[in-house]
């Protein structure tokens, strides 16, 4: 099922999650509806929070050239962020049509647990960790223009404004 996905404004994207005690039929059914909403976008990736649910769950799906993911993060902890960053433009699903350069680190190393619970530990680096990290902020409470210059910021106040106040609820049904 599509979820709608919350937009700037909405204040569960300024909470920090909570973590999942264990996977239920009802915590299956919510990354799969994720999946289907992620599919439904052209995203990358999506938390839960953005669709309104405040747990630690995020999933990535991408591809480009060689780089593929297409996974579950349920309770994610970066333990290691590389010294060397990569600035890069950003957009979020929960600001409609917002774009601008964010600097991350070009590589971690994240735990988690997967889909059946397994505690696991990975590193990434490019594109993907970049996504990652995006979506983790996100369980956090960090939103990506956090991350923006304030100059910048300052320079897209006017579009935050129009978010704010038209407080889309996207449900990307319509393509």
């Amino acid at each position: 099922m599509i979820l709608p996905i919350v937009t700037y404004g909405d204040p569960i994207l300024r909470k920090k999650c909570n973590n999942v005690k264990e996977i239920t039929e009802n915590i299956i059914i919510l990354i799969n509806d994720m999946f289907d909403t992620l599919k439904n976008t052209g995203g990358v990736g999506l938390s839960a929070n953005q669709v309104n649910i405040p747990l630690n769950i995020f999933i990535v799906n991408y591809e480009y050239n060689d780089d593929f993911i297409s996974k579950v993060f349920i309770n994610p902890n970066i333990i290691e962020y590389s010294d060397d960053k990569q600035i890069s433009k950003e957009g979020c699903l929960s600001f409609p049509s917002l774009y601008d350069d964010v600097s991350r680190s070009s590589s971690i190393k994240i735990e988690y647990q997967d889909i059946d619970f397994n505690n696991k530990v990975d590193h990434y680096s490019g594109d993907i960790a970049r996504i990652i990290q995006h979506e983790y902020d996100h369980l956090k409470g960090v939103l990506f223009i956090d991350k923006i210059n304030p100059l910048k910021r300052k320079i897209i106040s006017s579009k935050l404004k129009s978010i704010l106040k038209k407080k889309i609820h996207t449900n990307y049904l319509i393509k």
